[in-house]
């Protein structure tokens, strides 16, 4: 497989294309996840317009409404502690809405003292989630925690003068379908 190649993973059977990107179509899964004591079910949702994401738990399930307007991956210290790894890799959207379908009582928000810098995460597995920002004129979505694909590509690599100093030319080291041995 080639890297950013997804054909073979989540495709519906008998090769079925979508039209607007000649791809395969994901499959609309439906999972069923269960919180506190009753049993809730989250739709995964392929519609750029109509995205839906969750936990790594599955305790916190969410809808984003609305489109994405930027894609940046962000190399500044905060966003590497944040994530654990080399960047953030966050959508960003002002116009799209954030509906909580299940779990919104385990999402937990961080801000960082004297700083713009806050992320939202679930309290149970610690995945990272949405969160509004800026006084609710900016959502803010990890892109990791969204179910189905999406179709914008990220925007730019943002604030590279802070990235770790292993962070070079990873490009060049060995892509692996999955994990070593």
């Amino acid at each position: 497989m080639v890297f950013g190649d997804r054909s073979g993973q989540d495709a519906a059977p008998g090769g079925d294309i979508h039209p607007a990107i000649g791809k395969p179509r994901p499959y609309h899964r439906t999972r069923f996840v269960m919180g506190s004591s009753e049993r809730r079910m989250c739709a995964a949702s392929t519609n750029q317009s109509n995205i839906s994401g969750s936990c790594l738990c599955g305790t916190v399930c969410f809808e984003i409404n609305g489109s994405f307007d930027s894609f940046f991956l962000c190399r500044c210290s905060r966003c590497r502690k944040g994530s654990g790894t080399a960047h953030g890799a966050n959508l960003f959207a002002s116009g799209a809405t954030l509906h909580w379908l299940a779990g919104e009582a385990e999402v937990k928000i961080f801000k960082l003292p004297g700083t713009r810098h806050q992320r939202s995460f679930c309290m149970e597995c610690g995945s990272a989630l949405p969160d509004v920002q800026m006084d609710g004129a900016m959502l803010q979505v990890p892109a990791g925690c969204l179910d189905g694909p999406i179709w914008i590509r990220p925007t730019a690599h943002i604030c590279c003068a802070s990235r770790a100093d292993w962070d070079v030319a990873l490009d060049e080291i060995i892509m692996m379908n999955g994990p070593p041995g």
